[in-house]
């Protein structure tokens, strides 16, 4: 005679599949986060850049130097460690080292808009590219037009991202709400019950 045991092993094996899955989501949410803030990084970058840009290229050197020279000074800020890590500049570092180890500049400028893969660095890369095919020849005036017009969208970004932080608070404040009422109605109703 003998009892007879009950068997677990299905719900280990659930288990296990329960626990991966919670690891890919973990996983997954955590790559889709670091993903949105490099994103929000390039868009905050951009209008620097491009201001940079134009004021190096009105001072006379050409798009590829300034672009080094930007690029080497973040290099140098962020490896002593004076500055945290810019999207932006990291795009156009890659740029650089792109350029010094052998790729054209015309070529180095659509991996830039390639791999940053937003409307405005696209732009740039445009720009960065007509200048190398027809010269520097107005290239500081498309260079000034486009920082005013990024400073304007620059600034409708910073007030959208205002308005969802704004958006985010309202479930909060609305529980304080509450809780502010239920400090303020309940002794008064023990009181009123008391009498």
């Amino acid at each position: 005679w003998y009892q007879e045991q009950e068997q677990d092993h299905w719900k280990i094996l659930l288990l296990g599949v329960i626990g991966i899955l919670i690891h890919y989501m973990v996983k997954r949410s955590g790559r889709e986060r670091l993903e949105k803030e490099w994103k929000d990084g390039l868009i905050m970058d951009y209008p620097d850049i491009v201001s940079r840009l134009s004021l190096l290229v009105g001072a006379g050197m050409t798009a590829g130097g300034a672009i080094g020279k930007l690029a080497c000074e973040y290099q140098k800020s962020y490896g002593e460690g004076r500055q945290r890590m810019h999207p932006g500049y990291e795009e156009l570092l890659k740029t650089w080292n792109e350029m010094q180890d052998g790729t054209g500049e015309r070529k180095a400028y659509e991996n830039l808009g390639t791999r940053c893969g937003r409307q405005e660095y696209r732009k740039l890369s445009s720009l960065l590219i007509q200048n190398v095919q027809k010269g520097s020849k107005g290239i500081q005036q498309l260079l000034d037009s486009e920082v005013t017009e990024v400073y304007l969208q620059q600034q409708a970004h910073v007030k959208r991202l205002g308005e969802e932080a704004s958006a985010k608070l309202l479930l909060p404040m609305g529980m304080m709400l509450i809780l502010v009422f239920a400090v303020l109605i309940l002794p008064a109703m023990f009181s009123l019950q008391l009498s």
